[in-house]
């Protein structure tokens, strides 16, 4: 069955933060070279632990225990936001999606809804006969 994750986001000063299933989510706006030349919107952080999440709310320098970069994509049915993050300590794997919140109420009041659905995961396979 596949797991699905819904991390309600709240704007801070034009980034999101967030704590579901005890990791730490950090989202925030990608420089607008990455949006011209790669379509990425936005950046995720993911933290596995509160005091390394704080300290980057604190704007200190931590890296992230997990990274994606979240890409606008278009097809014949639209426009939206997606890409994958890799947790291969933990042999998961995961799509990423975020969607506006353009109906707020009270038991829904966040910003923007990030969507973690399970994907499959599978260990890179290297074979010894390549020639290179």
């Amino acid at each position: 069955m596949t797991e699905k994750k819904f991390v309600p986001l709240t704007e801070k000063n034009k980034w999101f933060a967030w704590e579901k299933d005890w990791r730490y989510y950090y989202v925030f706006n990608a420089w607008e070279e990455a949006l011209r030349t790669k379509w990425v919107v936005y950046r995720c952080l993911v933290y596995f632990n509160q005091d390394d999440f704080n300290k980057k709310l604190e704007w200190e320098k931590i890296d992230a225990d997990l990274i994606s970069s979240i890409k606008e994509r278009n097809n014949d049915k639209g426009t939206w936001l997606s890409w994958m993050i890799f947790d291969n300590d933990n042999k998961q794997s995961f799509f990423v999606n975020i969607y506006d919140n353009a109906m707020k109420t009270p038991e829904k009041d966040y910003d923007k809804l990030l969507v973690l659905t399970e994907a499959e995961w599978r260990e890179k396979w290297e074979s010894s006969d390549k020639p290179f």
